[in-house]
């Protein structure tokens, strides 16, 4: 028996190599052994930690819902290449004419309830306007320069998330924040899941002899959004922190969701093929 645990190889029959099949493997830190060197069945089910764990179907996924549908259809019309070699893309809507109420007095409200956490922690008011302004510096925001298209502007509370383990502090947009009855989520489709299931991953890893790792600096921010769907990414912050002065209006140029799953698909096949 090998040290990851037992393995099992067999053909199944009528089954052909491009139909999808579930993956079943033991996860065992240690065999009791009988007098023979070999566990019965009756030490096996008296063993607390033997554990029998089914994968998720490997194969071709379910097919598309008529919203996963439209979904792939905005994301095919409005996904380009830009001028500085990033890619842009659109909200994934609902419908294509929507009618969004004028929240910024909610903004302002939450805005409030910020200015007042932060008035109380200065370390957090330091570490969060190094973020806010390192997104404007970085182009992940910029000011907004027009009013917007009535029904087409919305604006996004926004709080600071703090990891202990890393003294990071991020970004949260409040997508799901509602107003009149209505929130940025409440328009939008969820989308198709383009995520890779976790045990293919795995086990693709282990076929070849070497596997490499890699990371994206800042995933999200590597994918702009087009300009049309910008007004709906608003948010209020103060110029430079300073929270004496009036609250400045700004835009969200980078997705707040996972917009960079479809773009990896596409970046795929392009590398590929160089």
């Amino acid at each position: 028996m090998e040290k990851e645990g037992w393995r099992f190889r067999l053909t199944v029959e009528g089954k052909n190599e491009h139909e999808p099949m579930n993956v079943e493997f033991l996860t065992v830190p240690k065999i009791p052994a009988s007098e023979e060197g070999i566990p019965t069945m009756e030490e096996l089910s008296k063993w607390e930690h033997l554990r029998l764990i089914r994968g998720k179907t490997i194969g071709p996924r379910r097919q598309d819902s008529v919203e996963d549908s439209r979904a792939r259809k905005v994301m095919e019309s409005t996904m380009k290449k830009t001028e500085d070699g990033h890619y842009e893309m659109g909200l994934l809507w609902k419908n294509d004419n929507h009618d969004m109420p004028l929240n910024k007095a909610m903004a302002e409200s939450r805005l409030e309830s910020l200015k007042r956490r932060l008035s109380s922690n200065k370390d957090l008011h330091a570490k969060y306007t190094d973020v806010m302004e390192g997104y404007i510096k970085q182009g992940y925001a910029e000011p907004v320069v027009n009013k917007g298209i009535p029904g087409n502007v919305w604006y996004l509370p926004h709080h600071p998330v703090e990891n202990p383990h890393k003294n990071k502090v991020r970004v949260v947009y409040d997508c799901a924040a509602r107003f009149a009855g209505t929130s940025l989520n409440d328009q939008l489709l969820k989308g198709p899941d383009l995520m890779n299931d976790l045990l293919g991953v795995l086990l693709r890893f282990r076929q070849g002899r070497v596997a490499i790792v890699s990371d994206i600096e800042a995933m999200f921010h590597q994918v702009k959004m087009i300009d049309p769907d910008r007004d709906v990414l608003r948010f209020l912050w103060w110029a430079n922190g300073d929270m004496k002065t009036s609250p400045r209006i700004q835009n969200v140029c980078t997705p707040v969701w996972c917009h960079f799953l479809p773009v990896l698909r596409r970046k795929g096949p392009e590398a590929d093929s160089r």
